[in-house]
């Protein structure tokens, strides 16, 4: 089986000890709070920032995504040249940062240019794209449903009525959007039975490398997804639905070890607690035998005198 197909997904807790809270929160009170002192030595940042109206917009929408979150700067799909920081009022600098002979490109153009934009980074998502029906049709590009500066972490919420049924009925983007959500809740299970799995004692060369790769099962189901080509996110979903049946059974067989052993126990601590008590019967009854007879044998004895 395809070693992307035997991963699972880990679940990440947060530590809430004392240390790690005051760490949290020096952490966050070093976090910038602005894209400037962020990255204060970037001239595209810096300047567009001080910008009137769209030309800072996206600054500000940048800020809150995931881009930003990930340190990826304009210059990182834009190209250009950054290092212009402190010339706002040098035209010739800004000329040839923004020249091409410096990569820049402002935006890509026509739409069937988008995929390779953000295919840049985004390879393996480009290459499915393109061979979708979508990619074929130039139509929807990346941004039609991740937006432009403003991208977030993608959720299947992205998949909707709103947005699908302006070219086309929603019936197979729904089928696709409830097998990603069943998909990817079947994967949250097998972590958390993974997790039990672990903490039973039951660790091999599979469940780490489960662990170790973890995000990218959720990854590779998204790239498949974007080929909307129902055979293959089939395909992926099945293989992920079988990971998830052997992990069910392994969890069952070392449920139902645990309870045999658990009912083991208790088998051998109550015959220890009968036999303990059936051995303080007999001395108690040897004790009051002893005394018993002897009684009577000095009766018997003071009759005799």
């Amino acid at each position: 089986m395809n070693k992307a197909i035997l991963l699972i997904t880990s679940i990440v807790l947060a530590s809430s000890s004392p240390a790690a809270a005051e760490d949290q929160s020096l952490a966050h009170a070093k976090t910038p709070k602005t894209p400037v002192e962020a990255y204060p030595k970037n001239g595209c940042i810096a300047c567009h920032a001080s910008l009137p109206g769209k030309l800072s917009q996206a600054v500000q929408d940048w800020s809150a995504s995931i881009h930003f979150q990930n340190q990826i700067t304009c210059d990182s799909c834009h190209g250009g040249d950054p290092d212009i920081a402190g010339q706002p009022d040098n035209r010739q600098a800004i000329d040839s940062a923004h020249h091409s002979l410096k990569g820049f490109i402002h935006r890509p153009k026509p739409a069937s240019k988008v995929s390779y934009f953000c295919g840049k980074c985004h390879v393996a998502i480009m290459e499915k794209h393109l061979g979708s029906p979508h990619g074929e049709n130039t139509h929807p590009t990346c941004i039609y449903c991740h937006g432009h500066h403003d991208i977030h972490s993608p959720t299947t919420g992205i998949i909707n009525t709103e947005r699908c049924t302006v070219c086309h009925d929603f019936k197979t983007a729904e089928r696709i959007k409830g097998l990603l959500e069943d998909t990817e809740a079947q994967i949250q299970k097998i972590a958390e039975q993974a997790k039990w799995l672990e903490k039973h004692g039951y660790k091999n060369l599979a469940l780490e490398e489960m662990h170790e790769h973890s995000k990218g099962t959720v990854t590779q189901l998204r790239i498949a997804f974007h080929s909307f080509n129902l055979r293959d996110i089939n395909n992926f979903t099945n293989q992920i639905t079988t990971v998830a049946e052997q992990t069910v059974r392994t969890v069952d067989l070392i449920q139902n070890k645990s309870q045999a052993a658990e009912f083991q126990t208790l088998i051998g601590l109550g015959v220890t607690v009968y036999l303990f008590l059936f051995a303080v019967f007999l001395m108690g009854y040897k004790r009051h035998f002893l005394n018993h007879h002897g009684s009577a044998k000095s009766k018997s004895g003071g009759f005799a005198n």
